[in-house]
This record gives C-alpha cells, structure tokens and sequence, in this order.
C-alpha cells in the first residue's frame, strides 16, 4: 500500500499532478495575501473616517446613510468589544475566586501536615520515654531475678548447712 502510494506519487503522472497542486496553492496564497493587504487597508480606511468624525464637533455630523452605516457598524463592533471584556472580566474574577480558593485549601493542608508532624513527634518523643521506661522496668526485673536467685540460693546453702 505504501510502497504503492509512492510509486504512483513518483510516476511522471505523479510528479504533474505535485506540480499543479503546487500551483493551485501557490495561487490561493496569492489571492488570499492580497485579500488580507485589501482588508488591512479598508481597516485603516475606516478607523481613520472614525477618527475625524470623532474629531468633528456633534452639530457637524451629517445625517448620510454612509455615515449612519459606518457609525452602526462601528457601534455593533464596540457592543461586541464591551461583550468581549465583560464575559474576560468575569473569567478574571472566576479565577481569581479559584486562585484564593486553591491557596486557602493549600495554608489549610500545611496547617494539617504541621499538625500531623508535631503529632508524629509527640509520639515519638513518647515512644521515646516509653522504651526508656521499658528498659528501665527490664532492669529492675532483671536485678530482681538475680537477688531472688540469689536468696533462693542461700537458703538452699544455709539448709545444708543445718542438716
């Protein structure tokens, strides 16, 4: 199938149909860069008519239907341009709502961990005193055992010294 598709696109049937899809597409290229060079200059065209009408006093204004198209034109473009930074508005404001909230979880879980880490050291500090007293009760049972031994060991030498 591959190997195919690859001959076919190297056939001399293959390179001609390359060439004029090449060709077609060098063609719209052109036709749209100057499509887009075009609207650039209707753009400046009509920001520059928008300005001197601004800049005209509100008497001067003339009542023309270009005028009127121009200016509901440019109205509906600045409705949708206030549309557009009131709905980004409301989106800083999510975020900046989901950002306080993201860092109070994140005080509150390090609250938790400081917690849970002087916890962990309590414990060990009492596991600490506990295997201290532990050691100290082995001791103690150890010295027990060998004074009672000791005793029991005694009265066995002091019964056969009596006997």
């Amino acid at each position: 199938m591959f190997l195919s598709d690859r001959l076919d696109k190297l056939s001399e049937e293959g390179v001609k149909e390359m060439i004029s899809e090449n060709v077609e597409l060098k063609t719209s290229l052109a036709v749209v860069t100057r499509d887009n060079k075009a609207l650039r200059r209707r753009v400046r065209e009509l920001e520059k008519k928008l300005k001197e009408d601004e800049d005209r006093p509100s008497t001067a204004r003339s009542g023309a239907s270009s005028n009127d198209q121009t200016a509901h034109f440019f109205d509906h473009e600045a409705n949708e341009r206030e549309e557009e930074l009131i709905y980004l508005r409301e989106r800083v404001e999510e975020y900046v709502t989901e950002i306080e909230r993201l860092k109070n979880d994140s005080i509150s879980k390090e609250a938790e961990k400081r917690k849970l880490t002087e916890v962990v050291k309590s414990l060990g500090e009492r596991t600490g005193e506990n295997l201290g007293r532990q050691e100290e009760a082995d001791v103690w049972k150890d010295l027990l055992e060998q004074e009672t031994a000791r005793r029991e060991q005694a009265d066995e030498d002091n019964k056969r010294m009596r006997d």
